[in-house]
């Protein structure tokens, strides 16, 4: 009985035990598959190694899958930052001390469960590379070069001196698995076999060719030359010197470098800048050329960025304008079918801002630009997948257009039902100098459905009701709207001068014949008339020959009179005998003279209105109708007529009509009216002058008078003409001087 009360015992103990292990079992099964969805299946990494080469240090990274990988060169320390997406760290835990070439050491760690982050220290900046071969990822840090070595310092020296961040993405799923898979089973280039170029409307296209898979990258040194090196290969291409008709392209150079690193440059002699791509594409690279736009920041070249693909590819070419307003650092990009998110928060590390992306931001880009700011590279990636930007301070919220269009619509929505329920307030606002009527007209719009503005004409007040924030608005629009009215005064010169000359020239001769017997009443001469010398008759006696009336027989004499001209005599007479008279007048006449008038009206004008200024006569015209006489007044007056306006950077636009009419020579009508006049429309600087208007005018006059035929015998035709000689000249301009009193601003 106890035996078998002991053998029951047992019984019982073994089946609870198996119980109690059965349920152990089962939880750390289900413990075990927990942390299998988490870190379990996520392929590790496995080794971290390194080796020391006579041009690098090569480091191998390898892992239990293919990776996605990130990778970026920091400072302050020098590093370069290399993150396996979806890859756990594994047996890889702590830092390793490396001290070969720039490298010092290799420090992983774990941002998250399925993230791994190794840090590959550096003594100094130095190019790198990241290479994939199957499931490991081999990162080769280049050594320093020395400064004897020209064609590799310059390089060296260029990427010290800028301030870099290379970052490397590249996705291991979709369609680019098949090209990829190609391009790791091709055998790497030898041998440059061609170098061509192809001109297009849209640019230059430079193709390099070799006899299998190129690596090579395109730099611009510090002398703005371009170059593109092709890695571990030897020159074919025979010339190795060759110019081009390209519009871009002068001249290019194909040289090859054994030490340090063997190597084919190929140099670009360009004809202006250039914005450039290089595509890599399996046995060849091709070199995209475009014209460059200046670019609205400093230095590019010197504040790049640098980030490149991963996995070489064809890439989605993305242009912008660099002018429009773009300030950020600049940075090129080189990705294919990389994830999107993983793309923004790389930018966002290059533009130090906190990242927010929405839940429905997804997908995948390719792209490849070459130093563009990183503002305006974002701008595109976000266009190009339908997606919008909202910055906040130092945060960027990333969403699609959709979601940000309906963020704003309901944002304004909000406002819209905020002002319907916000109480209203009242304002009275005084207006200084416009007119509250017409201030009223252009606030109108801005009030909200429950506001409305009341005009107090007599005091030429405003009465505002409306929400807190319009009332704010219409007040601040007011003081921006009620200002002083600027005034100009308008100075006017209008300068009449004047030259005048005249000379005449003229003569006067006779000569009379009488005989012996003086008494008796007859004689013949060439003088006209001559009296009776009888005492005991009253008439005289026409006997001489020569023009009747005249005691001249030729009478030219000039325009003398008194105070004007002169004339000199000479008479010849026989006393015995037989009498013969003559009788010979020459006349002159010079005159010159100069005059200048001038008129100088002014007038002070407000802004946009209309000013005049006036001064003259009326002349009446009497004018006879059926109705009778009636008088009609014209002004012969000085007049000038403006109306200004002041612009804001204080220059003054004006419409103009400056006249000056005057009374002259009468007839049986009445006085003619000389008529000076200029009216146009001009923008002139504040206090400077101009000559709106000029009139030069010019009359010469040179006339002759004589006896035919004997005026023109050659010295004594002088005997028989009268010559005169007018020049007259008239000029008048008028100058318009404008000078603001009170600016707008």
């Amino acid at each position: 009985m106890n035996m078998r009360c002991q053998f029951n015992r047992l019984i019982w103990m073994v089946s609870l035990s198996a119980v109690l292990l059965s349920g152990c079992a089962s939880t750390r099964s289900a413990t075990d598959g927990a942390m299998g969805e988490s870190t379990g299946n996520a392929p590790k990494v496995t080794d971290v190694s390194f080796k020391d080469t006579e041009n690098k240090t090569v480091v191998t990274i390898a892992t239990e899958g293919i990776p996605s990988y990130a990778s970026y060169r920091l400072d302050n320390p020098p590093r370069l930052v290399v993150d396996l997406q979806g890859v756990a760290s594994g047996s890889v835990q702590k830092p390793v001390q490396v001290n070969q070439g720039v490298v010092t050491n290799i420090v992983p760690s774990a941002p998250k469960p399925d993230k791994t982050r190794l840090e590959i220290g550096l003594s100094q900046q130095v190019d790198f590379n990241v290479v994939k071969k199957g499931n490991s990822l081999v990162v080769e840090v280049d050594k320093p070069v020395l400064s004897t070595e020209a064609p590799a310092s310059a390089s060296a020296q260029a990427m010290k001196e800028t301030d870099q961040v290379q970052a490397v993405i590249s996705a291991a799923e979709g369609s680019g698995n098949n090209k990829k898979a190609v391009v790791e089973s091709m055998a790497s280039a030898s041998v440059v076999t061609d170098v061509k170029v192809e001109t297009g409307i849209a640019g230059t296209r430079v193709v390099i060719k070799g006899n299998g898979h190129i690596n090579a990258e395109a730099i611009l040194l510090e002398n703005e030359q371009l170059v593109v090196d092709v890695q571990e290969v030897k020159n074919a291409v025979f010339p190795n010197s060759f110019a081009t008709d390209d519009p871009l392209i002068k001249r290019i150079r194909i040289g090859q470098f054994a030490e340090p690193v063997k190597k084919v440059r190929v140099a670009f002699e360009l004809r202006t800048n250039v914005a450039y791509q290089l595509t890599k594409d399996g046995d060849k690279v091709v070199l995209a050329l475009q014209k460059e736009a200046p670019a609205s920041t400093g230095e590019a070249d010197k504040s790049a960025d640098v980030v490149k693909s991963g996995e070489p590819g064809k890439s989605v070419e993305e242009s912008g304008q660099t002018e429009g307003g773009y300030s950020g650092r600049r940075i090129s990009l080189d990705f294919q079918e990389a994830d999107l998110k993983s793309v923004l928060r790389l930018i966002a590390e290059v533009s130090n801002l906190n990242l927010i992306l929405a839940p429905d931001v997804k997908g995948t880009v390719s792209v490849k630009m070459l130093n563009v700011p990183w503002d305006q590279a974002l701008d595109l990636i976000l266009k190009i997948n339908g997606l919008g930007q909202v910055r906040d301070g130092n945060i960027l919220r990333v969403m699609t257009m959709a979601a940000l269009t309906k963020e704003e619509q309901d944002t304004i929505t909000r406002k819209e039902a905020q002002k319907k329920v916000e109480d209203t307030v009242s304002k009275i606002i005084s207006i200084n100098y416009a007119k509250a009527k017409d201030l009223a007209d252009s606030l109108k719009k801005s009030l909200s459905s429950r506001g409305e503005i009341t005009v107090e004409d007599r005091t030429n007040t405003l009465i505002v009701k409306d929400v807190p924030s319009n009332v704010q608005d219409i007040v601040t629009l007011i003081k921006i709207l009620d200002k002083q009215t600027p005034q100009v005064m308008i100075e006017a010169r209008i300068v009449e001068a004047s030259t005048d000359f005249s000379r005449e020239l003229g003569v006067q001769w006779g000569a009379n014949y009488a005989g012996a017997n003086r008494d008796r009443a007859w004689q013949v001469g060439v003088a006209g008339t001559k009296k009776d010398n009888d005492p005991d008759t009253d008439v005289d006696v026409m006997t001489g020959i020569g023009p009747m009336g005249s005691a001249f027989a030729v009478n030219l004499p000039a325009a003398v009179k008194q105070g004007a001209g002169g004339a000199l005599g000479i008479g010849f007479s026989k006393l015995t005998g037989d009498l013969v008279d003559i009788d010979l007048n020459l006349s002159a006449l010079e005159s010159a003279g100069k005059g200048k008038i001038i008129s100088s009206p002014k007038v002070m004008a407000l802004d946009n209105k209309e000013a005049t200024i006036k001064q003259g006569s009326s002349i009446p015209y009497a004018t006879v109708s059926a109705s009778g006489t009636s008088t009609t007044w014209v002004d012969a007056a000085l007049e000038l007529n403006v109306t200004p306006h002041v612009t804001p950077d204080n220059s003054v636009i004006m419409k103009i009509k400056a006249s000056k009419n005057a009374p002259g020579t009468t007839t049986a009508a009445g006085p003619i009216i000389n008529k000076k006049e200029a009216q146009t429309e001009i923008l002139i600087r504040d206090g400077e002058t101009v000559v709106i208007g000029g009139i030069y005018e010019v009359n010469k006059s040179d006339s002759e008078d004589g006896v035919p035929l004997l005026s023109k015998i050659p010295v004594l035709g002088w005997l028989f003409k009268k010559q005169s000689v007018v020049d007259t000249k008239r000029e008048l301009l008028i100058f318009l001087t404008p000078k603001i009193v009170n600016p707008s601003n």
